[in-house]
């Protein structure tokens, strides 16, 4: 970096320098006045022709470079961010304070395999079905588990060994060496027996920094804040801090579960309890608690100069906490909806916490984040923010995130949301702040007044996470609201459906679907969109592309699992798609088709799914598709057929399904080249029908009970079908029935 002393002097040097350039312009003004008053009456603007040419180029380059310096100058100020460590010698020199690092030995205890973390896996999903769980078993995991003092099998890749974070541990402990030559090193079990201490009780250090100390014992716990109360300075390196109380055993070195993470251990069993051991009392001198958001959910940060992934973070839970840093945090759950996540300052005693308040080993090897380490915290651990240049405070604020920042964008003209990068219903509401536009309601209830469009190669997440119902609204009586996903999409555990504020209820359908309703098409997606474990209701009419739930021209890869599609116009509907897994689904009530890939659709697989009471077909294949399966599937009590292949159906099978209480089992029409065996059809008045111009399909072991006619050839021009190893009982009124 350039010094900016030297900018100084060259900048004052050139000052000198154009003042007596138009010292001399001013003289020779005055001697043109004195000898030529007639030529300068004439030039009243005083022209610059009148210069003569060597002292105008002088006077312009002069200017010109003292506003080049002053620019540079301003733009050193601003961004001085450099690996070179902050000098700052304001009160006691960096050179004589007393600084140690705290290792979290505790906590490697806990993480290794073999430990605490193998019985959370086992027992703590159990927690959210018994609030009251108790449990007996397996409590040699949480008690008397080695510290290691070497590489250990950690618990996540439990074949090699590690020791978590160490490099991150590390780095910053050489960079602080930087700034001060008394750096010692300790560990949770040297602050749980009071080394921090000198014997008359005053502190041993000036700083402590701390990182990944999760667990700590009472002890331990006692002697930071007594610490930080007699003046001394704590930096918080990782979020996820003096969690969980642990007992520690001098004897064989090893720590036990006393309460904290959702666990009280005693003697004979573990209970479940709180989360966070000392809550309030973090609250209190640290001046935040941790914010228990998996590192799954979708949370995004608007000021985040250097490109940082939620994993676990601290958010400011005392008002008497001085925000530096506001990492401007959205995408929360509710119940963080209003949590700040923020680099601050605590004053507790006569000390204070520095806080990170994110989880910086993801940073580890980020040279933005190391200047801003080196620039911001460090002046404020060696207490000297007044060192801190406010300029460059504020020039981190204005950086655009690196990662992702707003998702999308309102246009009230058009009343369309576009979503061009990955968003969720809180990352849009975020964006679009517009509870007209959209708004959140009690327990995860959503309602939409607007369009929503996913560009391609960017992704709607619509799951149980922050979304337990979204519901759809029409803009006027002919105009629907829709969602068009042209991305990728993953929708998971939640209800969609149209929504009528005025009424507060669902829109209905009639018979012949000539009402707008809200609808949801998959159009040219660049992903897959993929839905598992909701219920989608109430959408679509009888207009394509808008007749429910669409996949159009892409999709492709899609995996629909164990949902509820009902009163749709069609509850799943397909053009030119493929590499679909449509399995354990349920089709009902919809107005038209349960289930119908259409027009070149192609193999997709359609396994384990149940269609009944819809007003035509169960399920429907027609135009063009081929290389469908439909397997072990169940069909009844819809209006006309349980299966249909239609309009060149090809090279698809129908096997080990079961249709009944049908008009027809199963009717192939215009179709040919199909498999059709291992099925039941029983209580149909037709169980398989042929009509059209079919041919070359293989109709075999099927058994058919109790249709009144078991095969039913309609035309002469279904010729080559083989029909073979059919069982059909004795109660059929016609076993073969040929028409013509």
């Amino acid at each position: 970096m350039i010094e900016k002393n030297f900018f100084k002097s060259v900048f004052l040097l050139i000052c000198y320098h154009l003042l007596y350039n138009l010292t001399k312009l001013t003289s020779y003004y005055k001697f043109l006045e004195n000898n030529n008053s007639t030529l300068v009456k004439e030039k009243i603007n005083f022209s610059l022709l009148s210069i003569p040419r060597p002292l105008l180029f002088i006077s312009f380059f002069t200017l010109s470079l003292i506003l080049l310096l002053s620019a540079i100058l301003q733009f050193n100020n601003a961004l001085s961010i450099n690996n070179a460590p902050v000098k700052i010698e304001n009160g006691i020199k960096n050179q004589e304070k007393k600084i140690a690092f705290v290792e979290p030995t505790f906590t490697y205890a806990a993480y290794r395999n073999g430990s605490f973390y193998n019985f959370y896996d086992k027992y703590s999903p159990e927690i959210q079905y018994n609030s009251n769980l108790t449990v007996t078993n397996d409590l040699n995991l949480l008690k008397n588990k080695p510290i290691p003092h070497q590489p250990f099998f950690y618990y996540i890749n439990p074949t090699y060994t590690t020791i978590p974070y160490k490099g991150y541990f590390d780095l910053l402990l050489q960079h602080v060496k930087r700034n001060s030559s008394q750096v010692s090193t300790l560990t949770d079990v040297d602050v749980h027996q009071g080394k921090i201490f000198q014997p008359n009780g005053k502190n041993t250090y000036d700083i402590l920094f701390l990182f990944h100390n999760e667990y700590v014992t009472q002890k331990e716990y006692d002697n930071l804040r007594q610490f930080v109360k007699n003046g001394g300075t704590i930096v918080f390196n990782q979020a996820n801090v003096l969690f969980a109380e642990v007992n520690y055993n001098n004897n064989n070195d090893s720590i036990s579960l006393v309460k904290g993470h959702f666990w009280k251990v005693d003697n004979n069993s573990a209970k479940n309890t709180i989360g966070e051991r000392w809550l309030n009392e973090n609250r209190e001198w640290m001046g935040s608690n941790f914010l228990d958001v998996s590192s799954k959910n979708n949370v995004y940060f608007n000021n985040d100069p250097f490109n940082y992934k939620h994993v676990e973070e601290q958010y400011i839970t005392n008002p008497n906490a001085k925000i530096f840093f506001n990492f401007d945090a959205y995408g929360l759950p509710d119940n963080y909806s209003n949590a700040t996540i923020a680099m601050y300052e605590m004053h507790y005693g006569k000390g204070k916490v520095v806080n990170l308040a994110i989880w910086g080993p993801t940073l580890t090897n980020n040279t933005q984040f190391l200047n801003f380490y080196d620039q911001l915290i460090l002046p404020i651990a060696f207490n000297q923010s007044n060192a801190i240049n406010q300029t460059l405070l504020s020039t981190y604020s204005k950086i655009p995130s690196l990662g992702v920042k707003k998702c999308s964008i309102y246009d009230p003209e058009s009343n369309l949301i576009t979503v061009f990068c990955n968003a969720t219903l809180s990352t849009i509401d975020h964006d679009v702040n517009n509870k007209t536009v959209l708004k959140k309601e009690n327990n995860g209830i959503w309602t939409l007044n607007a369009i929503i469009k996913v560009n391609p190669n960017a992704q709607i997440t619509i799951d149980k996470n922050d979304t337990s119902w979204l519901r759809i609204t029409n803009q006027n009586v002919s105009e629907p609201n829709f969602i068009k996903i042209s991305g990728s999409a993953k929708i998971n555990g939640v209800k969609i459906t149209s929504w009528n504020s005025s009424s507060n209820d669902v829109i209905k359908q009639d018979v012949n679907g000539t009402l707008a309703r809200p609808f949801i098409v998959v159009d040219n997606a660049t992903g897959p969109v993929d839905i598992s474990n909701s219920e989608i209701a109430f959408l679509g009419f009888g207009k394509y592309p808008l007749n429910g739930f669409i996949y159009r021209h892409g999709g492709n890869g899609s995996s629909i699992y164990n949902n509820n599609f009902h009163d749709m116009w069609d509850g799943f509907y397909s053009d030119s798609v493929q590499s679909i897994t449509i399995k354990n689904n349920t089709f009902y009530n919809n107005l038209r088709h349960g289930l119908n890939p259409d027009a070149s659709s192609h193999d997709l697989t359609v396994f384990g799914n149940m269609a009944y009471n819809n007003s035509d077909i169960g399920m429907l294949c027609s135009d063009r598709c081929h290389n469908i399966l439909f397997d072990n599937n169940t069909v009844f009590n819809n209006g006309n057929s349980g299966f249909e292949l239609s309009s060149n159906t090809y090279n698809s099978t129908v096997k080990k399904n079961f249709a009944f209480n049908e008009k027809v089992g199963i009717s192939i029409i215009s179709s040919s080249n199909n498999k059709i065996n291992d099925n039941i059809f029983k209580s149909n008045e037709r169980g398989i029908f042929i009509g059209g111009n079919s041919s070359g399909n293989n109709i075999y072991n099927n058994t058919l009970i109790d249709d009144k006619i078991g095969i039913y050839f309609d035309n002469p021009l279904t010729t080559n079908n083989l029909l073979k190893n059919n069982n059909m009982d004795s109660k059929s009124t016609t076993p073969v029935f040929l028409n013509g």
